[in-house]
């Protein structure tokens, strides 16, 4: 074999283990590209599944805690504590959270329910503070969960 035949031989090789080393890097790139978007989807998901939840619950917790008549917006409400129910699905692998909407869902139905019909005004009073309560306990747990993503 001629030094010739080495060199090229050498350089064709040296194009071949290039070529596979390029290969395997965009491979690598495209799988940890795609990882990422995944993860940016999930976190864009999340921030909205938190926000229609903080919504619907604000929603509630407004006109629940408030003067006007809850016969006027009745369809509307319990359609917003139904909203509530299925975000509670999506949101289930935060228990902080599902445990923050399980208590709102419960204050805010029985609420909803009794339909603003009080036997006192501490009765009402009582169960305004219980309902702001478990809406401010929801707002947090969300804002904390929010916050861990972003450290």
């Amino acid at each position: 074999m001629n030094w010739w035949s080495i060199v090229v031989t050498s350089s064709v090789v040296a194009a071949a283990v290039s070529g596979l080393f390029n290969l395997a890097s965009r491979l690598l790139e495209n799988r940890l590209s795609r990882k990422r978007e995944r993860k940016q989807q999930l976190w864009r998901q999340k921030q909205e599944d938190i926000r229609d939840l903080e919504y619907n619950a604000g929603y509630l917790t407004e006109y629940l805690a408030g003067y006007q008549s809850v016969d006027a917006d009745s369809k509307n409400l319990w359609e917003a504590l139904e909203e509530i129910r299925d975000l509670k699905y999506r949101l289930r692998k935060y228990p902080r959270i599902l445990q923050a909407i399980r208590d709102f869902r419960n204050t805010a139905g029985f609420r909803l329910h009794e339909g603003k019909e009080y036997l006192s005004v501490e009765q009402k009073e009582e169960s305004v503070e219980e309902l702001e309560d478990r809406y401010e306990n929801l707002v947090q747990v969300c804002k904390d969960e929010l916050r861990k993503d972003e450290v």
